[in-house]
């Protein structure tokens, strides 16, 4: 249970097997982009505790000793920006198979 949830949620996934040796699952992974953890607070406020993706960091590589790491983010335009180094390319809307870290507020 939480007791006063957070301005900003971050979740991460746990897409790696076997430490540092091992090896990252790449099966596709769907989630919500809006998530509502009211049945989950245990204090009744006033305060909204729905919670709306913005931004999704992404590890790019198959072992947990290398890779590469790039994001998505939302801009107020409702589009979805994948920002790789100095590259950034305009999304109509949010697939990605290899998400570890979700930023929602």
């Amino acid at each position: 249970m939480i007791h006063t949830p957070p301005n900003v949620l971050t979740i991460q996934l746990k897409r790696y097997v076997g430490g540092a040796a091992g090896y990252k699952l790449n099966r596709h992974l769907n989630f919500p982009l809006t998530l509502d953890l009211g049945p989950f607070v245990t204090e009744v406020n006033e305060l909204s505790v729905t919670y709306k993706l913005y931004a999704v960091l992404v590890h790019y590589g198959t072992v947990t000793t290398s890779g590469h790491y790039y994001c998505f983010v939302l801009a107020p335009s409702g589009h979805w920006y994948k920002i790789n180094d100095a590259m950034v390319c305009c999304f109509l809307s949010l697939d990605i198979i290899e998400c570890c870290i979700m930023f929602c507020r």
